[in-house]
């Protein structure tokens, strides 16, 4: 099983390489940066000071239990596996830290993904609501393919990270549930 994903996210990195063009990696790049710690961290402090001037603390706890997990879980587990990287050959810019899961797309499910949730919930007509989770889903999975476009993870890493994100926003959104039934 471990040969086979090794072949698989081999041929998916050279794939992607082969296919890299300059414009393109400048694009993936911003998209990527929607989905570093620091942006992240901006989005979720605004959004939860947001719910919290609105007294939606429930909702404010899911914001800060998915990012703060997610952020944890994805370091915990990158010293766990300890991955090497792709080789620098493949990269379009320079990544430090280890490759597996990747962090990225750990935070970019459980803060968009968290997001998606609320806006789900929210009595914005079904057209907007739908629209809008359309938005999120599309920009968790472009972060995704913009870290395998740039080289810097392999595709088990995406995969990875959007499981352990998935956890992450399972989590704040059973927790969230919870404290709005009380």
């Amino acid at each position: 099983m471990i040969s086979f994903i090794t072949m698989v996210d081999g041929y998916v990195l050279q794939s992607l390489y082969a296919l890299r063009d300059p414009s393109a990696v400048t694009a993936f790049i911003w998209v990527s940066t929607l989905a570093d710690a620091i942006t992240i961290g901006g989005l979720a402090l605004a959004l939860t000071l947001w719910l919290v001037l609105r007294r939606k603390f429930a909702l404010a706890q899911g914001v800060v239990l998915s990012v703060v997990a997610s952020a944890i879980a994805a370091e915990l587990f990158k010293v766990i596996f300890a991955r090497a990287r792709p080789p620098m050959s493949f990269w379009a810019y320079t990544e430090t830290g280890y490759s597996f899961p990747s962090a990225h797309a750990t935070l970019a499910m459980a803060f968009y993904g968290f997001l998606a949730f609320m806006i789900w919930q929210s009595d914005l007509k079904p057209v907007w609501r739908r629209a809008a989770v359309a938005v999120a889903v599309a920009v968790i999975l472009l972060i995704g393919f913009s870290r395998l476009y740039l080289g810097v993870h392999y595709l088990s890493d995406v995969l990875g990270g959007y499981v352990l994100g998935a956890v992450c926003l399972w989590l704040a959104i059973k927790t969230t549930t919870m404290l709005r039934s009380r």
